[in-house]
């Protein structure tokens, strides 16, 4: 498995595609489109864990990403802040501190924020809206020591206009990173 990221990381994959087919069937009483989709593996574990809060679905989900080449050789990993910060707990964040336990890698979940008040990056749509959006608030939240590391950078979904590019940006720019890689679980589909 395994899908290539293209951008200004060294090196990116999404281990699998959110959506595998997807059925249009109509609108419901509100006027919103309603759809059938057919999930990946991975794809149908983010869902049990974000949507379904089951919790039980991180081994697994760590179990399947273990597979990815090369991330024994990182020096840090760092989730992507969350969008929704009224979780009591963060999936990415758990997702990225099993894989730390796991490879014996320093995890940094509070390395990068997007402060409250932010603009929602949901409401966006345009991919050029989102990086202004993400680049006028992603910020470094600690000076920690991350100069000459290579730093893997984990995020749920990948789709156009991502923050895993301005956080990128930051990590090279700011924090004088070696290498950045990026791994996400799901990789958007193309827009229905």
């Amino acid at each position: 498995m395994g899908y290539k990221l293209e951008g200004n990381w060294a090196a990116g994959v999404a281990f699998d595609l959110h959506t595998l087919s997807s059925e249009n069937l109509g609108r419901d009483d509100h006027g919103h489109d309603q759809y059938n989709n057919s999930r990946s593996e991975m794809s149908e574990l983010v869902y049990q864990l974000k949507s379904k809060h089951d919790w039980s679905v991180v081994d697994n989900i760590v179990d399947l990403v273990q597979t990815v080449k090369g991330l024994d050789k990182m020096d840090a990993i760092i989730p992507i802040p969350p969008g929704n910060k009224d979780r009591s707990k963060q999936p990415v964040y758990s997702i990225a501190t099993e894989i730390g336990n796991r490879f014996n890698i320093k995890v940094y979940l509070d390395a990068l924020e997007i402060p409250r008040g932010s603009q929602e990056l949901e409401g966006i749509d345009d991919p050029r809206k989102r990086q202004v959006e993400l680049r006028s608030s992603m910020r470094l939240a600690k000076n920690y020591n991350l100069s000459g590391r290579n730093i893997l950078l984990i995020d749920e979904l990948y789709r156009p206009g991502s923050p895993l590019t301005v956080a990128t940006e930051l990590l090279y720019e700011k924090a004088g990173a070696n290498n950045v890689y990026v791994l996400t679980l799901v990789k958007a589909s193309r827009k229905r």
